[in-house]
């Protein structure tokens, strides 16, 4: 068996922990960002979102 033989299911993952780790990087830059306009509803949201990022790893 060679390297495509590998099952659909760690490709979707692969995918899938990329998607999470872009989401995290743009997150982040996002709360950078409402941290220095002082955007406290914003970054309350953003903070919030981030704990939920958190679980879905």
């Amino acid at each position: 068996m060679g390297i495509w033989a590998k099952p659909e299911v760690s490709r979707i993952s692969r995918f899938r922990r990329l998607q999470l780790e872009n989401w995290r990087q743009q997150l982040e830059a996002r709360i950078a960002r409402a941290q220095a306009q002082g955007d406290d509803r914003l970054l309350a949201a953003l903070l919030s979102e981030r704990q939920y990022l958190e679980r879905c790893r």
